[in-house]
């Protein structure tokens, strides 16, 4: 159950950058995000309205480097055992 503002952030974050070139990737969601498409079915208001369309990217942008960090070390202790 989502019952906080930062969880649902950093499940929207964790959605988005799941695929490695999730700003290309066919399949997202990030241009309803982005304001860049619309559709009855996706709603991003709750996140737009915590971030903003343009601050939303940069929230995003911000955690890639620590993801391919958390993504290494991972390979790494499946590696090891």
């Amino acid at each position: 159950m989502i019952n906080k503002d930062e969880y649902l952030l950093h499940i929207s974050r964790y959605i988005h950058l799941n695929p490695d070139k999730y700003r290309e990737w066919q399949f997202s969601s990030l241009p309803y995000y982005l304001g860049n498409m619309s559709a009855d079915w996706v709603m991003p208001d709750r996140i737009t309205e915590l971030f903003g369309e343009d601050n939303y990217l940069e929230f995003l942008a911000d955690y890639e480097d620590y993801k391919k960090m958390l993504d290494e070390v991972k390979g790494q202790l499946a590696n090891s055992l």
